[in-house]
């Protein structure tokens, strides 16, 4: 069973790092906004071995999905315990950039409890590596479900109820972050909550690797978008240990 859970850690970030890499042939109905004008990164001509004829290479574009949470993975009969997919795009973006500036949005479409720390802060960039704080935080419930069943993802959910400065302080909230001011410079922070802490390293040793591919995220405190891993070589590291 351990192997299992393993294994559709690496299938679900092999997915999504062929979402944040995504190659096509057309794609230009797909762009957000923010992306260059299509005719400045026209996809480069070569040439086929079937035909001898001139073809178009597909262009690479930068996705994310925007909502990576349990309710958006689906399990598929295989005979065996079964397959996760990632699914529900209705918020998937592609981009010829990186990342897309967000300033023009008041509000950008997310699930609260799996929401990345970028969401609270005013030069939010959409970028693929909001996808990977929420799949590291479904990371750490499918690992939780595995050593104490939901019992256990339930404790994990009280233990991360606290008030959320996003919204004032006004509603509690169950996010994986949490925002401060530093009393030093007076920036907007933010850091894991403890309960996060204590969950990951308790988990630690039975799954090292998958979490250590999370590792990034998991111990960065920055006003600044939180550095992460990119989702391939999260991938790498997990497909490494087969």
């Amino acid at each position: 069973m351990a192997q299992w859970v393993a294994k559709q850690c690496c299938g679900l970030a092999e997915g999504l790092s062929k979402i944040h890499r995504w190659e096509t042939l057309s794609g230009t109905r797909l762009l957000h906004p923010d992306s260059e004008p299509p005719w400045k990164f026209n996809s480069p001509v070569v040439q086929s071995s079937k035909r001898d004829s001139a073809v178009p290479a597909p262009r690479q574009l930068y996705g994310r999905h925007g909502d990576i949470k349990p309710q958006n993975i689906l399990w598929f009969d295989d005979g065996g315990y079964g397959t996760l997919k990632i699914t529900d795009f209705g918020i998937a973006h592609f981009s010829s950039k990186d990342s897309v500036d967000a300033k023009s949005r008041r509000w950008v479409a997310n699930s609260p409890q799996y929401r990345a720390p970028e969401t609270d802060f005013p030069d939010l960039q959409l970028s693929p590596s909001w996808d990977i704080w929420t799949l590291g935080s479904v990371y750490l419930e499918f690992i939780t479900w595995y050593f104490g069943g939901w019992k256990a993802v339930d404790q994990f959910a009280k233990d991360r109820l606290a008030k959320d400065p996003y919204y004032d302080d006004l509603i509690h909230t169950i996010t994986f972050f949490t925002t401060y001011t530093d009393e030093e410079s007076g920036e907007r922070r933010a850091k894991v909550k403890e309960p996060v802490v204590n969950v990951s390293s308790f988990h630690h040793d039975a799954f090292q690797e998958t979490l250590q591919a999370y590792a990034d995220p998991a111990t960065t405190e920055n006003s600044q978008p939180l550095r992460k891993a990119e989702c391939q070589t999260i991938f790498s590291r997990l497909s490494s240990n087969d």
